[in-house]
């Protein structure tokens, strides 16, 4: 019988966060493949968290990365079943986490051109 792979603290049940949970996520990442298949919700959920980690950490690039490949996924799983595809929701959270990645990074580009005009 093959094991999950958890990402939550194995005492107090709360997810792993920031570098820690991106440690474990990507083991989680090929155990749902393996489980669930290429194309299945789950995966882009772990897609979708793993963005989320990237994020608070501010690794925008990564995040984009897991987050456009998430949206993908729930676009390919339209037309699939219910229990293949997953909930609005599901694409809902992916498209908000989309828009934080994109003002982060537009605040980085910001923050980039007054340090320019700074130092002129």
């Amino acid at each position: 019988v093959l094991k999950t792979i958890a990402v939550t603290c194995p005492t107090c049940k709360t997810p792993y966060m920031g570098s820690a949970a991106l440690r474990l996520l990507p083991l989680a990442l090929e155990d749902v493949k393996r489980r669930q298949g290429a194309k299945h919700v789950a995966v882009a959920r772990v897609l979708k968290t793993m963005a989320g980690n990237h994020l608070s950490l501010m690794q925008f690039e990564e995040a984009k990365q897991c987050i456009e490949t998430a949206t993908e996924m729930h676009k390919g799983l339209m037309d699939a079943p219910f229990d293949v595809a997953g909930e609005p929701i599901d694409m809902a959270e992916v498209l908000a986490i989309r828009i934080m990645i994109d003002q982060g990074m537009c605040a980085i580009l910001q923050d980039a051109k007054w340090d320019a005009k700074a130092s002129a």
